[in-house]
């Protein structure tokens, strides 16, 4: 990134497309798992970044769930 940011970039299914974006982003970046609905594993994500890095300086929060169900079954 052009300010020097050293992101983490949190998954949790898809390893390939966090590596990617790491990558592109540089300067160290890199991808970390956790399954955001399970509290030990937020906590686990906190502490392997913070090892990693040394500290958090940003959180962006951006989960989410996507439901691919139509309004109207066919009814």
């Amino acid at each position: 990134m052009k300010a020097g940011a050293t992101v983490a970039v949190h998954y949790n299914k898809n390893v390939r497309e966090a590596e990617n974006l790491a990558h592109v982003l540089g300067n160290d970046s890199q991808p970390f798992q956790a399954d955001l609905s399970k509290a030990d594993e937020v906590n686990s994500l906190f502490d392997r970044v913070i090892g990693e890095f040394g500290s958090l300086e940003i959180l962006i929060n951006n989960a989410g769930v996507a439901i691919d169900t139509p309004i109207n079954n066919g009814d």
